[in-house]
């Protein structure tokens, strides 16, 4: 039988629930403690409780865990950075948990099948401005604890960056249309073409009733180059452009094509310029090799693609030919920063060289248009300023989060910023003090102690629909089946839970558990009992 188990010890790995013939155990997940991973997601994502889920076969159990923190784990899943999967504390043992491959299959399983049906209980409405990321989400959770909300869009269709900014390969529009879907069956009316300016304010919001606002405005303004020539024909903001490729606006480009910017837009619209059919595709940065802004593996997606990087460079002036060729003028980017930290890039034009291409893609960043933020709201850098807990503005009843308040970051900083000021939209509209919000997480887990003997396993990979290079615009991947997301969740850790044996009588004495437990914390008694003591005739 099982004496006992030294929750002291005890690291909530689930070695014990996973290799006992009987499945006496089970792991409570519900702690104080939290998972590096979950502690490392921006949103953040219940990773161990979903993980765990899994483990114990209920994709249903799963999928409630995964929508109670992320209504979107069907875009993240295939586009975040997989913060979590840097600080998964697997990957000191062999390879980090698939946390973004296991999200996506989730997301794609409420997109077939799941529907959520919300019983109205509260009276007063709420105005959600801005369909992107952050918008989304906040209107997800403010309507799932049966709140009125009313999503006010600038553009008519739903999603923002997700919609244009993101290209087809990476996040297809097939899987942007459920979530909307999703959220008009629960009950979030959706009103298209109403920009928050001088004609559609705060002032018409509350006017109508609505006793607070959510200001999920993005930031989706191209910053401009100012050097010599560079308006002219082919040549396009990156935002404009992916938003022209996905619309159909733009289904032509030239045989050369040079995109100044070393950031996620700017991978994002040399790959698309490539699949288009550009022979060749320059890519010229500010930055170092080693110091470009976008993510790691956007930069080994594009070089997969064979993308030419042209770094420490900066744009002179452009010519234009009678042809339609364009000639830049490279001068040598001596640095980024000063010594505070500030852009203030540092050009020598003494160490000038040329690029041609037919077309041009400035991608050096974006911001929020002033136009859309309301008066007396912005700070000094053209934010909506915001507190960074309570997502409060100075404005009575008015709260904000995502690129408008924060700047242009990732679509799961997005979402865990609406789904903050939900939070706080919740608790302002009981008349509760928003210092009573619940701490984003607690304490995280320290790791595993350096004796630990956890067995290796091989990490599943999502497979390529086609090799890199192949062009098109097919999505990259395809998603997990079940048995490859369950098999991929049983590899997690379940960091910071601890064991319990919910089964005591199954217990065959087998001593599995206490032999492979990675940290000796289970004691079986030697001594084989015929009959568990539950069962035993009572004796008088």
């Amino acid at each position: 039988m099982i004496q006992r188990v030294d929750q002291s010890k005890c690291i909530g790995c689930g070695t014990c629930q996973r290799i006992c013939p009987l499945d006496v155990f089970r792991l409570d997940v519900k702690q104080d403690v939290t998972s590096p991973c979950s502690a490392a997601c921006p949103i953040p994502n219940d990773i161990r409780s979903m993980h765990y889920q899994l483990q114990t076969g209920s994709i249903e159990g799963a999928v409630r865990m995964m929508l109670d923190n992320n209504p979107l784990a069907s875009v993240t899943g295939r586009v975040c950075p997989r913060f979590c999967e840097s600080e998964c504390t697997r990957k000191n043992i062999d390879a980090a948990v698939n946390i973004s491959a296991i999200e996506q299959y989730l997301g794609d399983h409420v997109i077939q099948d799941w529907v959520d049906k919300v019983p109205r209980r509260h009276a007063a409405p709420v105005a959600v401005v801005g369909a992107g990321p952050a918008g989304l989400s906040c209107a997800y959770f403010l309507a799932a604890d049966g709140f009125q909300v009313t999503l006010f869009e600038a553009k008519d269709e739903p999603g923002g960056m997700l919609r244009y900014a993101i290209p087809e390969y990476r996040l297809p529009s097939a899987v942007i249309a459920p979530i909307i879907s999703r959220l008009e069956k629960m009950g979030v009316i959706i009103k298209y073409n109403h920009a928050l300016n001088d004609a559609f304010s705060l002032d018409d919001l509350q006017a109508q009733g609505f006793r607070t606002v959510f200001l999920g405005l993005g930031a989706g303004k191209a910053k401009k180059l100012e050097v010599e020539g560079v308006a002219g024909e082919a040549i396009f903001s990156g935002l404009d452009f992916l938003k022209g490729v996905r619309t159909g606006r733009i289904a032509s480009i030239g045989s050369s094509v040079a995109v100044v910017g070393g950031g996620d837009v700017a991978m994002d619209a040399a790959q698309t310029a490539r699949r288009m059919g550009a022979r060749s595709v320059t890519l010229i940065a500010l930055e170092g090799e080693k110091d470009l802004p976008a993510y790691r593996h956007n930069i080994e997606a594009a070089r997969a693609e064979g993308i030419d990087f042209f770094c420490s460079l900066g744009v002179g002036r452009i010519a234009h030919h009678g042809s339609g060729t364009k000639v830049i003028d490279l001068v040598k980017c001596v640095c980024v920063y000063d010594e505070k930290g500030n852009f203030a890039p540092q050009l020598d034009a003494s160490a000038c060289s040329q690029v041609t291409a037919n077309t041009l893609i400035l991608a050096i960043g974006q911001e929020v248009d002033p136009a859309s933020v309301p008066a007396g709201l912005a700070s000094p850098e053209g934010l909506i300023k915001a507190g960074s807990d309570t997502c409060q503005t100075s404005a009575p009843g008015v709260f904000a989060a995502g690129d408008a308040v924060t700047g242009p970051a990732s679509v799961a900083q997005a979402i865990g910023g609406g789904k903050r000021a939900a939070q706080a939209i919740m608790l302002h509209l009981r008349g509760i003090e928003l210092v009573h919000l619940p701490p984003r997480m607690g304490p995280v887990f320290e790791g595993l102690p350096e004796e630990a003997a956890i067995e290796r396993s091989m990490r599943h990979e999502r497979q390529p629909f086609y090799r890199p290079g192949a062009g098109g615009f097919t999505e990259l991947y395809r998603g997990f089946d079940v048995v490859e997301a369950m098999a991929e969740a049983d590899r997690c850790l379940t960091c910071g839970a601890k064991s319990i044996p919910s089964y005591l009588d199954d217990c065959m004495t087998c001593f599995n558990c206490e032999i492979n437990c990675p940290t000796n914390a289970i004691f079986v008694h030697p001594f084989k009992e015929i009959l568990p003591r539950s069962l035993r005739p009572i004796e008088w």
